[in-house]
């Protein structure tokens, strides 16, 4: 990482998800009925699921990345024709992105490695910028990156959704270039992505670097296809871990699934407020 310039994805690249990507759409869904129980009159997790990439779909014919509020507005008015909820457009788009911003948070954690390699590049006079593809507006990176103490880490966030640009056509790059007024000859960007992330890099006179954690892709894709809850995995390993190398073992695994519990609780909590 000898360049001053580092660009990097974000999702399984500086974090990863406890389970697939897809998933998170389930999970949205459901907490979003347990909000507004009334739209489980007409809708299960899977056919709201269904509906929101049908508006998402629809706006794409106008937009690159379409802004958030539109899609959950979209959202709300094909609701609305067959459902009485109780809460005006505003609300509902406000509610739907905490429920959103709160399951990421309940499944996300910093892939160590990379941020340990990042933190040695920032030591050493590096710049590093958030370049992420991703549906949800760039207020939610500050959610995610205070959650997991990495806000001191980057200098800053450039968002598809925020922009109206992607990386997977090219123009998020051109964007943050000009943006930054920098020569692209001393940028690197670091992602798993081998067109968004390296191809459209390269293009744009960026040096794509392609990184593929090969293992928790295995372990999310195999979440995906047996619809496992890989959070479960996690939470057995690390209260082993406690079990084995803390002083009070006996009391270790009961205060981690406590915690674990408090955990679930400000989910729950943070999606009804």
């Amino acid at each position: 990482m000898s360049n001053k310039i580092i660009f990097t994805d974000f999702f399984d690249t500086v974090m990863f998800r406890r389970i697939h990507s897809s998933q998170i759409y389930v999970q949205w869904a459901k907490a979003l009925i347990h909000k507004y129980p009334v739209i489980g009159d007409n809708q299960t997790s899977s056919t709201l699921e269904l509906l929101l990439h049908e508006c998402r779909n629809k706006l794409r014919m106008q937009y690159k990345e379409p802004p958030y509020q539109l899609v959950i507005g979209l959202l709300y008015d094909k609701l609305i024709e067959t459902t009485q909820l109780a809460v005006n457009k505003e609300q509902f788009i406000i509610q739907s992105l905490k429920i959103d911003i709160a399951v990421e948070l309940g499944c996300q954690y910093p892939n160590e490695h990379l941020v340990k390699r990042f933190r040695k590049a920032k030591m050493d006079g590096a710049k590093i910028y958030i370049v992420s593809d991703f549906y949800l507006p760039q207020e939610a990176y500050n959610a995610f990156l205070m959650k997991s103490h990495l806000d001191d880490l980057f200098d800053g966030v450039y968002v598809s959704e925020t922009f109206n640009c992607t990386k997977s056509d090219g123009s998020l790059y051109v964007y943050v270039l000009n943006d930054l007024h920098l020569d692209p000859e001393y940028v690197e960007m670091y992602g798993d992505n081998r067109h968004s992330d390296v191809k459209m890099a390269k293009i744009n006179g960026i040096k794509g670097k392609w990184y593929f954690p090969l293992k928790h892709k295995v372990w999310t894709n195999i979440s995906r296809k047996l619809n496992w809850d890989y959070s479960k995995r996690i939470v057995r390993k690390e209260s082993w871990w406690l079990y084995r190398h803390t002083n009070f073992e006996e009391y270790s695994l009961v205060l981690y699934y406590f915690n674990q519990k408090l955990k679930q609780a400000h989910f729950y909590l943070f999606s009804t407020i």
